[in-house]
């Protein structure tokens, strides 16, 4: 170990080897190799930040809201690389916790915080992100309130070996990069790295645009860290980017992400939305509880909520879920989430729990198993509970084993073809209809329905089970083009009847509205949603 005080550089006041006590090739070269996702390393980093903030490990049994954190994470993208910057305002860390105890294999004696289970986080985050590699591949700089003269921090900067140095000085430039929307600039902990485009990439594949990412990265947050978002409005995580690619930037605060659940009760008189207590005994005779919640999803009341200004733009699905990549209301993100201490470590499982298979029957069910005590546990990056657990094999064998745990089938899900029978009963029964059918081969197009009045003209109808879509509105003129051409054409309407439109299928409507066809008639389609003929 050595100490040395430099005079000649201003703003560097100490200088001490950090005590690093593993073998660094070995041991971050393999964290390096880890599967992992660009959000999923980054949330490591968050939750070091809340732990700085947080402390308290009955959060959120208690009702006295006191503390709270503001986090603010930076991506900046050039042509050759992305360098990120992690900002909180906690209590910071000691030079010796820089210089040393941050370093060593799985070190829970400093780790006080509601996140901090492992003492891997940090390593995790560093190792995958930067692979070790870059100029510097990563920069720590701190401050407590009692273990630094005024306007000096400690700092350690990258790559990991066992010449790296914690540095003592006035490093207020970096200490202010990357930090503005903290409340509390004197206290907390910076951490500045450098990644590639590939891993940022990695936590939305589909696109390539830096804001497209960073809503898919925003989403992502507000699943995992929704509880302690919706438990104060002064839990915040706000992301800056930058392109310097394309100039583009922007700023969004992350917001709590969860469906709306259907009210009421089912045909049986069971409630949609349910809630249970399921307590497991451990292998130390003692009991443990995890709560249960789960329900059927109400998609239109979820669109509303993520459309409203105060969720500021998270409403970008297309279907029949708001969000980009949860809760889809598919078979990929049906089933119940694991949450952690406030912390969602998985989403979307059905086979990992019960002994089923996914099937479009539980497309609408949605829940969570909410785990507050720190006897189960979870792998070493966080991203999943432990499955050889003994509370976890139990408390699976209680879901299992109960029918009213099972996951809950909506029974409102049918296809399409029963839907088109039902609507085709209630055409039949109105007034000044001749007769319904479906209509099939008139060139080359067959038609869902097709109903005929007694004052001789026709309605056709489009019926689909989900949202209407701009490719559904396409199919719409097709059969107008298509009947039109037949020598018994009586049609004055196309009707699109479905779940609900977005707003480029209305707009699609309203264009093709203003065009006439090939014999110079005005186009008419109409949007009628399910509800109007109680379909939904």
């Amino acid at each position: 170990m050595y100490q040395h005080y430099l005079l000649l550089m201003p703003e560097l006041v100490e200088s001490e080897e950090c005590n690093i006590g593993l073998d660094v090739e070995g041991h971050f070269s393999g964290l390096a190799k880890q599967s992992m996702k660009f959000h999923n390393a980054i949330a490591e980093l968050i939750d070091n930040s809340i732990s700085a903030n947080i402390k308290n490990k009955d959060y959120f049994s208690d009702d006295n809201v006191g503390e709270s954190f503001r986090i603010q994470i930076t991506i900046t993208r050039y042509s050759d690389r992305v360098e990120v910057i992690v900002a909180d305002s906690g209590e910071g860390m000691s030079p010796e916790m820089l210089r040393n105890d941050i370093w060593t294999s799985g070190n829970t004696d400093n780790a006080d915080g509601v996140l901090n289970e492992h003492g891997f986080g940090l390593k995790n985050a560093l190792s995958f992100l930067t692979r070790n590699q870059g100029n510097p591949p990563f920069t720590i700089i701190s401050r407590t309130s009692d273990d630094y003269k005024e306007g000096h921090f400690g700092k350690v900067k990258g790559p990991i070996s066992r010449e790296m140095s914690r540095d003592i000085g006035k490093f207020r430039d970096l200490w202010n990069e990357g930090a503005e929307a903290l409340e509390d600039p004197e206290t907390g902990t910076r951490v500045h790295l450098t990644t590639s485009n590939e891993i940022l990439q990695s936590s939305y594949r589909r696109a390539t645009r830096l804001e497209t990412i960073s809503k898919a990265i925003r989403e992502h947050f507000g699943v995992t860290y929704r509880h302690y978002l919706q438990k104060t409005d002064r839990n915040h995580i706000i992301i800056d980017w930058e392109d310097k690619v394309t100039n583009d930037s922007g700023e969004a605060s992350v917001k709590p992400i969860y469906p709306e659940f259907k009210t009421g009760e089912d045909e049986n008189g069971n409630e949609w939305y349910r809630s249970d207590d399921i307590v497991v005994e451990g292998e130390d005779g003692n009991q443990y509880s995890a709560k249960y919640k789960r329900g059927i999803v109400d998609w239109e009341a979820t669109w509303e909520k993520y459309e409203r200004d105060s969720y500021d733009g998270i409403a970008t699905g297309e279907g029949d879920s708001p969000f980009r990549i949860y809760y889809q209301k598919t078979q990929a993100t049906q089933g119940i989430d694991i949450v952690y201490n406030g912390r969602t470590l998985k989403t979307g499982l059905i086979e990992k729990v019960w002994d089923r298979p996914t099937h479009n029957q539980f497309n609408d069910f949605v829940g969570e198993i909410i785990i507050s005590d720190e006897a189960f546990e979870t792998v070493n990056n966080k991203v999943d509970i432990n499955d050889n657990s003994i509370l976890w094999l139990e408390l699976k064998e209680n879901l299992n084993q109960e029918e009213w745990y099972e996951p809950i089938k909506y029974g409102r899900t049918e296809k399409e073809a029963g839907i088109k029978q039902r609507l085709r009963r209630k055409l039949e029964a109105q007034m000044a209809t001749e007769n319904v059918r479906a209509e099939k081969g008139f060139d080359g197009v067959d038609v869902d329905l097709l109903q005929e009045f007694e004052e001789d003209y026709e309605y056709i109808y489009e019926v689909k089970r989900s949202n209407a879509n701009p490719i559904d509105v396409y199919q719409c003129v097709m059969y107008w083009d298509a009947y039109s051409r037949t020598d018994d054409s009586n049609l004055s309407k196309v009707i699109l009847v479905a779940r609900s439109i977005g707003d480029n299928a209305a707009s699609m409507v309203d264009r093709w509205n203003n065009r006439q066809d090939e014999y110079g008639d005005e186009y008419n389609i109409e949007f009628q949603p399910l509800s109007e003929y109680d379909l939904d």
